[in-house]
This record gives structure tokens, sequence and C-alpha cells, in this order.
């Protein structure tokens, strides 16, 4: 799953908390670590606004702290 639309959203939170095995690469999904970096780091745009993201705890733990310092760079905060 890759998502290609998230900077055109108006919304302040975006809830990805759900998708709880997002990021986390497995049998069944073994591109799903690049899924969630290619959505969140370059299928994103500088926000003008600051944007929240909830994301899982295993999608957290799966983004490095360079990659999480890239995605607030661009106004998103990861929660």
């Amino acid at each position: 799953m890759e998502i290609t639309n998230i900077s055109s959203n108006t919304n302040t939170y975006l809830y990805f908390d759900g998708l709880t095995n997002w990021g986390v690469n497995s049998d069944e999904a073994p591109n799903a670590r690049e899924s969630l970096v290619k959505s969140l780091l370059d299928n994103t745009t500088e926000k003008s606004s600051a944007v929240r993201l909830y994301l899982s705890t295993n999608s957290k733990d799966a983004l490095t702290d360079e990659e999480i310092a890239q995605i607030t760079s661009k106004g998103y905060t990861i929660l």
C-alpha cells in the first residue's frame, strides 16, 4: 500500500494508527517498510501549517530517527 496524496489533504489530523503493521515487512507484505517511507517522505511536500500524523507503534518503530526528522521538517508531527 502506498499513499500518494497526503500533502493535498487539508485536515490537521491524519489517523493512520489503525494500520497496525504498515511499515512492518512480512511474507505477506515484503515491501511494507518501503511503502511507509515512500508515502511519508517521497509523496509529501512541506506544509504551511502543522499536520499531526497518528501512526501505530509498529509504524513509528519502523522509521529511523533520520526519517522522522525529515518528515518533521516537512511540517508533520508524528504521534
